[in-house]
């Protein structure tokens, strides 16, 4: 009887051992590496989505364009003056816009635009030389309003579609001699190329096979 009483204690000493052993090792060792990869991994992939949904074709929003305009016209500079782009006009497929645009009080200064999260940045001066035609490449903001370019991004992904490849999403605009052109004019299948026209608002006027 003495030794079953014996036994039994040892017995409860022995769980009791381990039970507060298994207690103070979880509560000083850190969680196991792998968990933590795991959730860190899961944040990660979170954020990550997030940023491509927010990359978005400035083209492809009409409000969007129509808001950089506007915000165009209402820095300081530009107050009851004229805006003439000069050179291009790039509208990306990221939101941001980059142009070259004329000091309205210095004609010979060009300064470059850029238009990023939704607000204009400070302008960054231009290098220009003696021998730059400046007026051939000028052309009016109210000839071209930002709007214009949804019309060519339209006309793009339609024709995309109907060759089943990818648009291409960056649109930009190219004044020449007081005339807007718009790109890109090309569209590349595996098999065929195509050229595209449009006119100095964005119309599409022809679309076919070279």
């Amino acid at each position: 009887m003495k030794k079953i009483i014996i036994l039994l204690s040892f017995i409860i000493l022995n769980i009791s051992c381990e039970s507060i052993s298994t207690s103070i090792k979880e509560t000083f060792e850190p969680a196991p590496k792998e968990e933590y990869g795991k959730k860190k991994k899961s944040i990660f992939d979170k954020v990550s989505i997030e940023e491509e949904e927010e990359e978005v074709p400035i083209a492809s929003q009409v409000e969007a364009l129509q808001k950089a305009e506007n915000q165009l016209r209402a820095l300081p500079e530009f107050q009851g003056k004229k805006i003439r782009l000069h050179r291009s006009a790039h509208f990306y497929q990221d939101g941001r816009i980059i142009t070259e645009i004329q000091n309205p009080d210095e004609p010979r200064n060009i300064d470059r635009y850029t238009y990023r999260d939704g607000k204009w940045e400070t302008p960054e001066p231009v290098r220009i030389s003696l021998s730059d035609k400046i007026e051939e490449h000028l052309i009016d903001l109210d000839s071209i309003p930002f709007v214009n370019a949804h019309k060519v991004y339209q006309a793009i992904t339609e024709k995309s579609a109907e060759l089943g490849i990818e648009p291409r999403e960056t649109i930009y605009v190219v004044p020449r001699n007081n005339k807007a052109n718009w790109y890109p004019k090309t569209l590349n299948t595996d098999r065929s190329s195509y050229r595209m026209e449009f006119d100095s608002q964005g119309n599409l006027l022809s679309f076919e096979q070279t």
